[in-house]
């Protein structure tokens, strides 16, 4: 069920067009990773989608 939130969540980053969005999604999805008690394992295409946002953050910030 967790797993299902988090790639609806990233299905929902990869369709916005304004990054504050995307960011405000982050902070969400790294929100609810901190509350978990066990890691989250995510498929290899979420995996791909958080290296995307955070390649996107990552060039924002210079």
């Amino acid at each position: 069920m967790l797993d299902h939130y988090l790639a609806l969540l990233f299905k929902e980053i990869l369709s916005q067009k304004d990054l504050t969005s995307q960011e405000v999604l982050l902070k969400r999805t790294e929100n609810l990773n901190e509350l978990t008690k066990e890691p989250t394992h995510l498929s290899p295409l979420e995996q791909a989608n958080a290296k995307k946002l955070a390649k996107l953050q990552s060039e924002q910030d210079f």
